[in-house]
């Protein structure tokens, strides 16, 4: 959970390079950052999801990508989200 906090409190940027492994945005509201940890690998979603005012079809799209985006991820990676 540490890992976590301390991503989020540092820029994207500050990973340095050995340790990433890859970056991938896809669309407007999604982007995948994978790292290497210690001892496994760190899969971070950052998503920009759509308020309650976007209509349903718009809100139902971004939980279709979302899924996507999850089964892309290696199942041994340790997982987060980022909202």
């Amino acid at each position: 959970m540490g890992k976590l906090i301390k991503f989020n409190i540092y820029p994207i940027t500050s990973v340095t390079q050995e340790k990433k492994v890859g970056l991938e945005p896809y669309n407007e509201r999604f982007c995948k950052l994978r790292i290497k940890a210690k001892f496994n690998y760190l899969s971070v979603v950052s998503v920009h999801a759509p308020t309650e005012e976007k209509a349903d079809e718009e809100k139902e799209k971004f939980y279709e990508v979302l899924q996507i985006v999850r089964n892309k991820i290696p199942k041994h990676d340790i997982r987060g989200l980022v909202l």
